[in-house]
């Protein structure tokens, strides 16, 4: 969801809560890997009941730029 908090944060503002933009491009392609280095993504995965975002290495990071401009678009 983009504005309501399920079993994750709502999607507005995603950007602008992860350190880089890297780190979040990693966590969308493979959570577990990043929440294993990145103390940011384990506090999530702490905060929301030990879910795992299903790993998305099929996503390219032009699709993943196009998804959060999306996420942008329908958040204002």
């Amino acid at each position: 969801m983009v504005n309501k908090e399920l079993t994750g944060p709502a999607l507005k503002g995603v950007e602008d809560r992860w350190p880089n933009e890297q780190m979040l491009y990693a966590f969308i392609k493979n959570s577990e890997a990043v929440i294993a280095t990145d103390s940011y993504a384990r506090t999530l995965w702490q905060q929301y009941n030990l879910t795992i975002m299903p790993p998305h290495p099929d996503l390219t990071d032009e699709n993943i730029t196009n998804i959060l401009k999306y996420v942008q678009a329908v958040s204002e």
